[in-house]
């Protein structure tokens, strides 16, 4: 554990919907945390099965849960509301359907502790995905390292990170609540921009078993009459992604003129080396000729021969 003088509240906001068949374990992983500082706040986006059931059982026996019932308007909604009852230093968005090591948040504190940054970026296991380890706590503060060494450009997800509390507040940023898909990615793009420093927590592994329709997005309710709220959050963002420099950092690294950091490995035979690039990607050079590619991305693997493509293979359907 670590020193008790450095021991933040964390507040753990997990929106939910219809989980019956998956809570139990969300909360079994949530409450036998060796990290003790914690409140849960679950906010119902409107369950209709026997999920407040389960989350009430827990909360009878541990005075750590706050609950908060609404009608269902999806997760973005959801997320805000909890944020709006959070105490704690730092939040971390949790979904119903995922769970934790049971020493995730001891080692998310870890991180806090040494790098007191804006955002901490934990470790992600997902079936099919390559989300990066982390071998140290180490403190980014550019924007291209904000981005690259935590793979931000593939992996738009927010669970995977915790946000110190008064920093949102600070920014005001809230998830935009006429979204119906993306507003995660919008808020991860926006948090990841304003961030100080963002810290890496080696070890601090999130399960994501990815259950569809887990948050309770009803297209019928979320999308009636916001067609056009959609469009203009879409259009903000944009000029945001434009005018941050976020954009064309997204742009160069596509086109291969940012790797970030590289690893080199010299094979035995004679002037053949391949080359590893922090994104994903490693290429294979015959006395510095490119000779052969293999580009790797969280759901497929691209071959490329003397420049040219050749096939893909995808690791998880899309």
């Amino acid at each position: 554990m670590v020193a008790t003088k450095t021991m933040p509240l964390i507040s753990v906001i997990l929106p939910v919907y219809n989980a019956e068949k998956f809570l139990h374990i969300c909360l079994e992983y949530l409450t036998h945390q060796t990290y003790q500082n914690l409140e849960f706040i679950i906010v119902d986006d409107g369950s209709t099965d026997n999920t407040p059931n389960i989350y009430n059982k827990y909360a009878g026996r541990d005075t750590r849960f706050k609950i908060i019932r609404q009608e269902n308007s999806g997760p973005a909604n959801a997320r805000n509301r909890g944020l709006g009852m959070a105490r704690g230093e730092y939040v971390h968005f949790h979904d119903c359907d995922d769970f934790v090591e049971l020493d995730y948040y001891e080692k998310m504190v870890v991180a806090i502790n040494q790098s007191e940054a804006d955002i901490i970026c934990g470790e992600v296991n997902e079936p099919g995905y390559m989300f990066p380890d982390f071998n140290r706590v180490q403190i980014l503060a550019t924007l291209e390292d904000k981005i690259i060494v935590p793979k931000a450009h593939l992996f738009h997800v927010v669970w995977r990170y915790v946000y110190r509390r008064e920093f949102l507040s600070e920014h005001k940023l809230q998830y935009p609540t006429n979204m119906f898909i993306g507003e995660d990615t919008m808020f991860m793009m926006r948090t990841t921009y304003y961030a100080r420093t963002i810290a890496t927590a080696p070890g601090a592994v999130y399960h994501c078993v990815s259950v569809p329709t887990s948050l309770g997005k009803n297209a019928g309710k979320i999308m009636r009459g916001r067609a056009n709220g959609d469009a203009r959050e879409h259009s903000e963002y944009a000029k945001f992604m434009e005018q941050s420099g976020m954009a064309q950092i997204l742009n160069q690294i596509n086109r291969g003129k940012i790797v970030g950091r590289t690893r080199y490995e010299f094979l035995k035979i004679p002037f053949f080396m391949k080359k590893y690039y922090s994104n994903g990607d490693i290429k294979y050079y015959v006395l510095n000729i490119p000779l052969f590619m293999r580009r790797q991305t969280h759901n497929r693997i691209q071959i490329f021969i003397c420049g040219i493509y050749v096939f893909r293979k995808y690791t998880r359907g899309v």
